[in-house]
This record gives structure tokens, sequence and C-alpha cells, in this order.
């Protein structure tokens, strides 16, 4: 009986991930991108110094660009974008123009404005209102207005008081605005110098200012917010428009409706920590976003993301100082379901916010080689899905979120990211790459099922012996660790990258696997055959000396190892089948003195059943941790009464599915859509069922187990329809072959060659 499917926690993949697209190729400069836009399922990036547009196409991490060259070399040229149908308007921060991109026939073109303004950081964010674009003043004296059906570029003047103040406010100087917001027909300017916030009537281009000064002069009249860079950024709840404090000590409220400016402070708990946060000092917070009836703020020099309850005006903070302490942390707030994605500008990783739970996390990016100052500027969301545009960064960042895991395990059955199965049962004695990345590679052995433990789902052949190679750059290296199957064993080795079979060297593990960026840890099993608990040992645990003190404990001869590197996730189980001989004649008297009396009840049924005079099915209505427990102490750790194997299990894989290959590593990530065999109808087909499906069909049958194919192969597939190519394409020399030349599909680049 397989233990895989009682033993230990559930082997599932809980976190998100991160994982990069590299654009080195086509984008190399500082200062890249700043602002994004989804249309569909591509995202533009609006160009700050790039000489092109960056497009990724999100059904297949396929990044490409648009060049625009031939309409400016400048620098510092747009800052930010806008979708309005199917195109995209990209904000001129330097540039005379306003960049227009056709995103059905990926036309680049401009919108003269020459006429209207020539000076330097013109405008910085986009509201779209109707068809219309209008673009938030910096440095500009008015307020960009694109009507898109037409593309005709006008302004509305923000100074026309400064004239004759009867005609309206006089608003000039350097750095305004920063941000806007739609309500109804409305755009609202979130005030960076601005002693004021800027209101814009789209239906009749009148501009107007709620001041932010009033209680300056009469308290009564209220709030006083002045001095420099206020808030940065801006977020709708209802009629309302909430922004985000950047040097200000409190959150900026505007009431639509009314007009009425309020001010909820930040700072109450400095005075007494009775009455709330003490958030005050400067370069707080960049950005904001909305989820429900609250507003989360980006913490850039705050230790803390700050909450606005919108229903009470209430501010709290969750404190994320265990996470980072630094400066600049970062830079946007993407709002995605109940979660809310921070982008990182300096910070090492991807802040995540649980707004159900008020918990956050974050999701590490160095594993992936980010982790310079930079990174990115703002994100933009496709589905469940967040891309951050490059700053610095030679790469786009995605976070994606959790996948199902795939896995490979028993006769072997292969179950992709996508929940469906797939049988290859590859060759007796022969090796097949499992898993192929950049950075790991995982070989396995297939071994034939001795007739007498075929049974079941255990028919012809089980994966054996693993191997996995692991890229140790840094020293030009690569380290092999292996998952010896017959003993159990687990060994390293290094060797230079594409160095021919034997010049390997024997290493200690506990010296080279961090080296190499790894951990792999081992869980050994047992159960209590007083309660008929079974589960993976804790590390920590001593569990001979445990077993030595408890009777009632038995180990039960399987091995969870835990692999953990650079973002990719594996759980390698060493499965056991115990089966006594059929006409064995056991003792169960050990088994009397076992509180609870479940063991011996059921080692009398096994023999019942040994001598005849019970059916199959008596033993198989027994619980399945009786049934476990008991043979683990009947056999005794007896090697001729167990066969081992391997299960694999990938959990997470921090790249993008055309840079993961191999037998299962192919469906890991986005598997493809079955295909229909070459060799005629596949056996998975219209009947292919998915994991849970398989679990509840194999309920109460012949055998325990993890996965189990439910359909009735005739022995003649070998993952046609679901792998690329024949699986022989995948087959490798040595167990220990790895380079990109020991089989088709290889993506493990540390040099070429076997391993």
């Amino acid at each position: 009986m397989l233990l895989g499917a009682i033993l230990g926690r559930a082997l599932v993949a809980t976190a998100q991930t991160f994982s990069i697209i590299d654009i080195t190729a086509t984008a190399d400069s500082d200062y890249k991108y700043t602002g994004a836009a989804a249309v569909g399922t591509n995202v533009y990036f609006a160009p700050e110094n790039e000489h092109n547009v960056g497009v990724l196409d999100t059904t297949t991490n396929t990044f490409s660009t648009i060049d625009i060259s031939s309409f400016s070399n400048a620098s510092v040229k747009y800052w930010g974008a806008a979708a309005v149908g199917t195109s995209v308007y990209f904000a001129p921060l330097n540039e005379n123009n306003m960049g227009v991109l056709d995103t059905t026939t990926s036309a680049f073109s401009i919108i003269d404005i020459a006429s209207f303004s020539t000076g330097t950081f013109k405008y910085s964010g986009a509201a779209a209102v109707g068809t219309s674009v209008f673009f938030a003043p910096l440095n500009e004296d008015n307020i960009g207005v694109l009507d898109t059906t037409t593309s005709a570029f006008s302004i509305v003047a923000t100074t026309d008081g400064c004239i004759d103040p009867t005609l309206g406010p006089c608003v000039d100087g350097d750095s305004k605005y920063m941000g806007a917001a739609a309500v109804g027909t409305s755009v609202f300017f979130a005030p960076l110098n601005e002693d004021n916030i800027g209101v814009l009537d789209t239906t009749t281009s009148a501009f107007s200012i709620v001041a932010t000064t009033d209680g300056c002069v009469d308290p009564t009249l209220g709030p006083c917010v002045d001095g420099d860079s206020k808030y940065m950024g801006a977020a709708a709840v209802g009629t309302s428009v909430y922004f985000a404090p950047l040097n200000e000590d409190n959150i900026g409220v505007l009431d639509t409706t009314t007009s009425a400016f309020s001010i909820v402070a930040t700072t109450d708990g400095c005075v007494d920590p009775t009455l709330g946060p003490c958030v005050d000092g400067d370069n707080k917070y960049m950005d904001a976003a909305a989820v429900g009836t609250s507003v989360f703020f980006a913490p850039r020099d705050a230790n803390n993301v700050g909450v606005l309850d919108t229903t009470t005006d209430t501010f709290s903070t969750i404190d994320i100082s265990s996470f980072s302490t630094a400066a600049d942390k970062y830079m946007g707030a993407v709002a995605v379901g109940t979660n809310v994605i921070f982008t990182p500008l300096n910070a090492d990783n991807v802040g995540v916010l649980d707004t159900t739970t008020s918990t956050f996390s974050t999701i590490d990016t160095i594993a992936t080689g980010v982790n310079a100052d930079n990174k990115y500027a703002c994100a933009a969301a496709v589905g469940t899905s967040v891309f951050a545009a490059p700053r610095n960064e030679d790469n786009v960042g995605v976070l994606a979120p959790p996948s199902s895991p795939s896995s490979a395990g028993d006769d072997p059955t292969f179950v992709g990211a996508d929940g469906l199965p797939y049988e290859v049962r590859g060759e007796p004695w022969k090796n097949f790459n499992l898993l192929s990345t950049p950075r790991l590679s995982l070989n396995a052995q297939f071994l034939p099922v001795p007739e007498r433990f075929v049974h079941g789902k255990l028919t012809d052949t089980v994966l054996g012996t693993l191997h996995l190679a692991l890229c140790d750059a840094p020293r030009s290296r690569v380290v092999g660790v292996t998952f010896d199957v017959f003993n159990g064993a687990m060994g390293c080795t290094v060797r230079p990258p594409g160095e021919e079979l034997g010049s390997s060297e024997q290493a200690p593990c506990a010296e080279v696997l961090p080296m190499a960026g790894a951990t792999v840890t081992a869980e050994p099993s047992a159960c209590n055959l007083a309660t008929m608990e079974c589960g993976y040992v804790p590390l920590g645990h001593n569990l001979t000396a445990i077993l030595e003190i408890n009777p009632a404990l038995v180990r039960v001869h399987m091995v969870r190892y835990n692999v953990s590197v650079f973002g990719t996730n594996l759980s390698l189980v060493r499965d056991v089948v115990d089966r006594p001989e059929p006409n064995e004649e056991l003792d169960c008297s050990v088994l009397a003195a076992i509180s609870g009396g479940r063991a011996l009840r059921a080692c009398e049924v096994w023999l019942a059943v040994v001598r005849g005079v019970a059916p199959l099915s008596a033993w198989l209505a027994l619980p399945e941790a009786d049934r476990i427990g008991t043979m683990a102490r009947l056999t005794a750790g007896n090697k001729t009464r167990q066969l081992h194997f391997y299960n694999a299990l990938v959990e997470a894989v921090p790249y993008a599915q055309r840079d993961v290959h191999g037998l299962l590593g192919q469906r890991s990530v986005s598997p493809a859509p079955m295909r229909a065999s070459a060799l005629g109808p596949s056996p998975l087909g219209p009947l292919a069922l998915s994991t849970a499906q398989l679990r509840e069909a194999s309920a109460g049958g012949s055998s325990a187990g993890t996965l189990q194919i439910a359909i009735g192969a005739d022995g003649q597939h070998q993952g046609e329809g679901a792998i690329e190519g024949s699986y022989r394409d995948y087959q490798v020399r040595y167990v220990s072959s790895h380079g990109l030349d020991a089989h088709m599909h290889s993506r493990f680049v540390c040099g070429a060659g076997a391993l």
C-alpha cells in the first residue's frame, strides 16, 4: 500500500511566484519605462529613456518592442500611459508630442503639442473619461486634453486667474500635481506642491480648485495643508477621493459631491498611542489602491502599509518592519482581487497584502537575480497576474498566482499544473529527464516492477534513483545530488560544467548545497499503532530515539526530501510498497500489547485473507492508516518484502513555461492544451480526469496512493498528446547527464555536455 496519499502535510503550492522575462536583447538603458497599460492580454510599457514601446504578450510571456526612434531619440520621453479602446496614449514628460500606439496594427504615431508647450516635465499621470484622456500638469500651466476619436489635443489653462481673478484660479509654478483620479465626469488632481486640489469638469472644460489651506487662516474653515511634496497618488472610493501622503502627516480626503476637503491624521498616536498609529516623517507612501471600502497606501520609507477605512475614516497600519526598514521600498500599488501588490523600487521583494486577513508577506526577487536599486516603475494587472515595468532592471517582473503543483509517480502517472494526467512508462533501466530549467535539472532512472509487487496501478515501471543538477555559477561548477532509491542515501558531487563523466568529485552536501543556493531537508515517516496516526516526523526530532521509548511507534520506510533552490520548490518522496509473501504465516501476537487493538485486528484480518477464510475486500475495508502501520510492523523493514520508488512533485518554478521543459516540467507552469496522439486516440482523450476526480475515483479501490490514472491505457502510449515529441527525446545516457546536449529539450545552461 502506497503511503504518499496520507502522510505529512499536503504537498501543494500556497504562495504566489515571482519570475522574470529577460529583455536585454531589446532594451538595455537605465530608466527604461515608466508606466504600463493593459489592452487585452498584452501589456504596453511607456518609454522614458528607451527608444521603443515595450510590449509583453502575457499568453506566451514574450517581450518585444515597437521602434519609435524615427520619432524621437531623446531621453525622458513619456511618463505614464492610458488605454482607451485598442489604443494606448503616452503622457509627454519632455517630449513635445503625445505618443499614440494602435495596438491592432502596432503602429506608433505622435500628436504634436509644440504649439501648446515646449517645456520639460510637462505632465505626470493621466485619467480617462469616456473617449478623452486628461493629463495632470506637473510643470505645465495647463491640463492636457486628448480627444481620442479625433486625435485632437487641446489644453485647459490653470492660470487664467493670474491675469484676471474673475476668470478662475491662478495655478502656476512647478511640481503642481502628481496623479489623478476620475469620479463621474470630473477629474481630480493630487497636489504635490500646490496648496489645492485641481478639479476639471470634463463636460464644460471648467477648471477649479479646492483649497487645502483654508484652515491656515481660520482653523474653523477646515484643515491647513501647505508645504511641498504633499501627496503622491490618489484612489477613488464611491464619490470621495483619497490622497496618499508623501510628506504630509495626513491623508487628504475630498468629498466630490460637496467639494469639501478634510484630512485624516496619521500622527494621532505620536501624542497618545491609544489614539492610533504614529506615522510621521517624509516620503511615507507612494501610491494607493482601493479594495472594497478601504484604501491601502504603498510604503516608500514608512515601515508599514497605511490603511484607511473610508466608512469610518479610521487610519491604521500593518507593520512590515520585520520584512524591511530600508528607504524607497515600493513604487506603485495594484489591486488584484482582495490582494494589493506593491511593486519593488529598492526592496528586494514584491510586497503582498491580503486585505481579508490584513496579512503582509513578501515574495523574494533575489533568487531571480533581481537585487539592484530602481528596479521597477509601476505595474499593470492582466487577469490575476501582475507585470512590472522595468526601470533599471533588464527584465519584466512577473507575479503570478499560485499554480497547482505538477507530479510524477506510481506507474508512473504524470499530472500537469492543469490537473490533467498522462502516462509515461519509459523503459526499464533507462534514464529520462523529468525537469529542466536554466539553473536546475532533474533526471530519473525508470525501474521495472517485480511481478510480486504488481497490483492496482503499479504494473510496468516506477521512478527509481533520481539525480538533481544545480548550477553553482559563482564557482563555475555544477553540484550533483543523488537520491538512491535502493538504500535511501543522499550524496553530493561537484564537477565543472561540460566535463566528461567520471570527472566529478564527492563533496559534503552540507558544504556545497548552500553555495549553490539550495537547501535539502529530509523528513522520515512513522506510524503510531496505538492511535493509527501516520505522518512525516518534523525536522529536529530524533526518530530513532523516539522509537526506542515508544513501542507503539513503527518506522515507515519512506522519506520526503524537501528541495528549495532559487525559487524552485520540489518534494521528492521515497515511497514504499510493503508486501509480505501471500502464503506467509505472520505472528500477530507481537501486536497484542499495543493499546487500542487496531493493529492486532488488522493483523488478524490479513491472516484470514492469506488463509483464504476472508476476502481481500475485508482487508481493504480497514482504514488506510491501519493497513500501512500494521504492514510496516509485520515486514519489519525486511527489504525483500519492500519495493521502493520515488514520487516527484514540483511545487513552484520561477520561470516562464518556455524556459521549463522535461517530461514533467513542460506541463508544470502553463501547460499547453492536450493534443491528439499521432499513434491514434490518446488514452487520456475526453476521459481525462482532474486530480480531484482521480482521488475520488480511487477511493476504496484495491490500492492506496497518490494519484491513479482511471482509464485503461494499453501500454502503447508514452505521453503522446501531452508532451512535445516522443518520450525518447528526453532520454539521457546516464542518470547524471544534464547539459545542453544531454537531451533534445534541455534548458540547463550551466555548461554544455553531460554533467
